[in-house]
């Protein structure tokens, strides 16, 4: 059994088909040989919906959502409105190391790390040569 299955059959107007699919799409991104989902959120505003659905998963399944690119939604969404509910259902934080050395990012990530919130810490790197390691 995988480790969302549970989850996934209590979300109601889906097909027994339409599950099990969906099912085999998040255990193959769940990270080899833990529970670790990484979860890029959107770069606009969260609906609050979407969080609330998110923390109903963390606390409904063994799965432990990792929320990628922090660095990127601090100034531009709602997560600094909806940190403390993420954190009280455990959601791990990642973010690029590169945000170090963006001066616009530089302090609210320091921040992060001298309050315990960092979890991961990313390159972001796609290739060698438009996405390079910067750390």
């Amino acid at each position: 059994m995988h480790v969302i299955s549970d989850y996934i059959d209590t979300i109601p107007d889906l097909s027994k088909a339409d599950k099990a699919k969906l099912n085999y799409v998040i255990s193959c991104m769940i990270y080899e040989g833990s529970k670790l989902l990484l979860l890029e959120m959107p770069m606009g505003v969260w609906p609050e919906s979407m969080v609330r659905e998110l923390i109903e998963l963390c606390g409904k399944s063994s799965v432990r959502i990792v929320l990628a690119h922090v660095d990127r939604y601090l100034h531009r969404s709602q997560l600094p409105r909806y940190l403390d509910y993420l954190l009280s259902a455990e959601v791990l934080i990642q973010a690029n190391a590169e945000s170090f050395l963006e001066f616009s990012k530089r302090g609210k990530m320091l921040k992060l790390v001298k309050n315990g919130l960092l979890d991961f810490l990313g390159s972001d790197t796609h290739n060698l040569t438009t996405r390079a390691p910067n750390m």
